[in-house]
């Protein structure tokens, strides 16, 4: 089979990204499970076998937000038992085709490869996601990302090429990303954006979308009987800021973080920078992919409107949007001047420091 030179150049970002994925997180094999690896996985009869039973008890509402991630944890543990150097090459693999699905999913939203490049490469190394791929637990949010993506792949291509096969295809995908994460499951405000983007809307598509997501909010309210007991004003304000700041200066990372106390310089920096991305749809109103990489960002965040506290690996999804913004960034960096030469250094210099703290945190 000969491949033109096009897709020869995108088989080689795939590749480029599937290794990196893997270099960067291969010395993680090793490790050891810790923390909620322990309780929920070791010697837990639920995910010790792929039986009838066993899949029996995973439809029930309280287990059916986690039904895919409890099949591959039994998959898991069919293989070798509770050595958790299978556990975290399934990781490894999971974070590796998320990156894969990301990189495709801006690939077709914007029919430039160099931009989806740079937005899956830093998906993929920045310090910030390591604690969703090195948690076992947090497979779950992998699974959900990719599901996600691939969704909205398909859903993109039939809003351009209206054929009801596409649509099916991101129909049940999107119903197994809420099969995946106890999660507030927004993201059907994500399906709004892409109609937003493709400058074309399909209301019975987006019905069909609306009902998962409402069977999806179903689960999620049965699981977390009463979430509005748990809402904090400055959740979702404190959160965005939060995992902005360490976007920008990875240091200090850790499972969780506390949030700043109400009245506070960060507090008020806080409001400045949610006023600034407000802005920046409004300034950036034409140029949709922007407006729909800082939207992305905003809404995906929603889902943690009553936190207490910032958990790094459930901003895995949302960190998409600050990707996306970041290629269009390096991209246009890029094409607006004459010594690219300063640019790729640039560039690199900045994907080395983020591959180096990946790569020590792991």
């Amino acid at each position: 089979m000969n491949l033109s030179y096009e897709s020869k150049k995108r088989l080689l970002f795939v590749l480029f990204l599937f290794l990196l994925s893997w270099i960067i997180y291969m010395n993680s094999i090793d490790n050891r499970m810790q923390w909620d690896d322990i309780n929920l996985l070791m010697d837990n009869p639920r995910y010790m076998d792929i039986s009838l039973k066993n899949i029996k008890g995973l439809i029930s509402f309280d287990q059916l937000p986690l039904f895919i991630p409890s099949f591959f944890w039994m998959l898991d543990y069919k293989i070798k038992q509770n050595n958790p150097s299978v556990y975290r090459i399934s990781q490894l693999f999971l974070h590796s085709f998320a990156v894969i699905a990301f990189f495709f999913l801006i690939l077709n939203i914007t029919d430039d490869k160099k931009r989806a490049f740079l937005s899956a490469l830093f998906f993929s190394i920045h310090p910030i996601q390591t604690e969703a791929v090195l948690s076992i637990t947090n497979r779950a949010v992998l699974l959900f990302s990719i599901f996600t993506f691939s969704s909205l792949i398909f859903f993109w291509k039939f809003l351009k090429k209206n054929r009801t096969s596409l649509l099916i295809f991101s129909l049940i995908l999107y119903f197994c990303s809420i099969l995946s994460l106890e999660f507030l499951p927004l993201t059907f405000l994500l399906i709004l954006l892409i109609q937003f983007l493709a400058k074309r809307r399909s209301l019975i598509a987006s019905f069909l979308f609306l009902l998962i997501n409402i069977f999806g909010i179903f689960l999620w309210l049965f699981v977390k009987k009463s979430p509005l007991s748990e809402v904090n004003i400055f959740g979702y304000f404190y959160y965005l800021t939060d995992i902005l700041k360490l976007v920008i200066f990875p240091f200090n990372l850790n499972v969780q973080h506390k949030p700043y106390p109400y009245f506070s310089i960060e507090t008020i920096v806080t409001f400045l920078i949610i006023l600034a991305l407000i802005a920046g749809i409004w300034f950036f109103r034409k140029n949709r992919i922007v407006v729909f990489g800082i939207s992305w960002y905003l809404l995906m965040i929603l889902p943690f409107w009553g936190a207490t506290y910032t958990v790094e690996a459930k901003s895995y999804l949302a960190f998409g949007g600050i990707a996306i913004l970041f290629g269009i960034l390096m991209s246009k960096l890029f094409n607006s001047t004459r010594r690219k030469d300063l640019v790729i250094i640039f560039i690199s210099i900045i994907f080395v420091v983020m591959s180096g703290l990946t790569y020590a945190r792991v």
